[in-house]
């Protein structure tokens, strides 16, 4: 949890050290460390790098296919895109893999909005 944060913040421009370094974070992806991956797509929606995001979220299911947060920011990104049918795809492996999780009742909603 340390690590995702420390990555969130720097992508917002929060660099734990207190200074600016927006836009300014590295990242081995070399390993195959899930949260790494999750986290660095987090950073990279959040700097509006959603194409590259997609990307990161496809390798990180190559890795952990039950990282279930993941789908979820798939799914968003994926809506957000255009291309409802694989965030549909991806909206109900989150919700099918993981039904009490927060974000469970916003992606129904957004499901059925898809019907």
């Amino acid at each position: 949890m340390r690590k995702r944060n420390a990555l969130e913040q720097e992508a917002q421009g929060l660099h734990p050290g207190g200074d600016d370094r927006r836009g300014m974070f590295r990242v081995d992806l070399k390993g195959q460390d899930p949260e790494t991956f999750y986290s660095y797509g987090v950073c990279l929606v959040n700097t509006g790098k959603r194409e590259e995001a997609q990307g990161v979220f496809e390798r990180l299911f190559s890795i952990d296919p039950y990282y279930t947060d993941g789908y979820y920011q798939l799914g968003i990104i994926l809506l957000d895109s255009g291309n409802s049918a694989k965030a549909k795809t991806m909206l109900q492996k989150f919700v099918e893999l993981d039904p009490g999780n927060p974000n469970a009742a916003l992606a129904k909603e957004i499901l059925k909005s898809l019907n």
